[in-house]
């Protein structure tokens, strides 16, 4: 492990203690405060040093769930895709439980599976966000939380994020985004700034499951992807003004002690979280802890309870069956400081499995009917 350097006039005041005991417990005691991760008041403080009132709001309030005793987990799911996605996975769980997901989590782009209909253009693909933002403000102006992700269309071929070839070193020219980076991050700008206007704060999730080798971001050159990360979030903040955003840093689960290899910096990251589709969690338990030594605050940003293939057929044929009855103690158990989870789509869905009645009226969850006083004075 490296030691971090002592700043001089400690150094100085530790050489003069005589005894060699006391000079050690000294310097261990000092090391094990600098290495110690953020406190809670750094923690919920944005990166964007600009961020909007609410926006701070937000973060100050993820932040502190874990001190709570209940009502500190905030339910959620990824309801579909452009061009399904709509709220009515939400009214179904609501007319059967009761309960409606506290945070609504939605993408600006399309899935690579033939279980969407197929939509023009078919290179080139622009974020949807005309679409998907009337979905967004809905759920915000309800009381709930939003969370976004961006399959973002590969830049040198104009094809699906799930195409994987590319150097991330031709995307950033002299620390911002080359012209082939910029024509795809300014439509989704462009839907961010619309969010804004409607007073939405949005969690948002660029380049997720970076540890993966699924998509044209994922596992390359890691000082690449940090500079990429890292003209992404000033080119959004500084250059277009976006305010509302609360970074979350997201690597894949099952990527071994490679969670934190990609990491820009504390000052670039609001929060933490982990995509995991395997109903185990005690195996991912040395990730969570690896991602809470940077003192952000935990979520389970994309959970599906199996092996599914990712095909349509499965998609529309697969009954997992899961008992998502116990789930929110489960989670907790092995990811204590979790502040939300989402189930993602499908056969992973809360109301396509099994107990999501039970996991709803757990007086741990927070879902839309509590997390709405809650998020009052955002």
């Amino acid at each position: 492990m490296k030691i971090p350097s002592l700043p001089i006039s400690l150094a100085a005041l530790l050489s003069k203690v005589r005894s060699p005991g006391i000079r050690q417990a000294a310097l261990t005691l000092t090391t094990l405060v600098l290495l110690a991760p953020p406190s809670a008041a750094q923690a919920s403080k944005p990166a964007d040093p600009d961020a909007l009132p609410k926006t701070k709001a937000v973060l100050a309030f993820l932040t502190e769930l874990p001190k709570r005793k209940d009502r500190k987990l905030i339910s959620g799911q990824f309801p579909e895709w452009y061009p399904r996605a709509s709220l009515d996975s939400f009214r179904e769980l609501q007319k059967d439980t009761g309960q409606t997901p506290g945070i609504l989590s939605l993408d600006y782009f399309e899935t690579f599976l033939d279980d969407a209909a197929a939509t023009e253009p078919l290179l080139n693909k622009p974020a949807r966000w005309q679409a998907i933002n009337p979905l967004l403000i809905e759920h915000w102006r309800a009381g709930g939380l939003v969370t976004l992700s961006v399959h973002m269309t590969h830049p040198w071929t104009g094809k699906k994020a799930w195409e994987t070839s590319g150097n991330l070193k031709d995307l950033v020219i002299d620390g911002k985004p080359a012209p082939m980076l910029q024509a795809i991050l300014d439509p989704i700008a462009d839907g961010l700034a619309d969010l804004q206007k409607q007073g939405v704060v949005v969690l948002f999730r660029p380049y997720h499951e970076l540890t993966n080798n699924a998509f044209w971001w994922s596992s390359k050159d890691s000082g690449a992807f940090k500079a990429m990360w890292r003209a992404t979030f000033q080119y959004f903040t500084e250059t277009k003004k976006l305010h509302n955003l609360l970074w979350i840093y997201n690597p894949m689960a099952g990527c071994g002690k490679r969670a934190m290899d990609y990491y820009p910096g504390e000052s670039l990251v609001d929060m933490v979280s982990l995509d995991l589709y395997s109903p185990n969690l005690a195996g991912e338990v040395a990730n969570y802890q690896l991602l809470k030594t940077t003192g952000k605050p935990f979520a389970l940003a994309e959970f599906g309870p199996g092996n599914v293939k990712f095909t349509a057929d499965t998609f529309a044929n697969t009954t997992l069956n899961y008992d998502y009855g116990g789930f929110s103690e489960l989670l907790l158990k092995h990811f204590p400081d979790t502040v939300f989870f989402v189930a993602w789509r499908g056969p992973f869905s809360l109301n396509k499995n099994r107990n999501a009645k039970t996991l709803l009226a757990s007086p741990l969850l927070l879902n839309l009917e509590q997390l709405s006083e809650a998020t009052k004075g955002f």
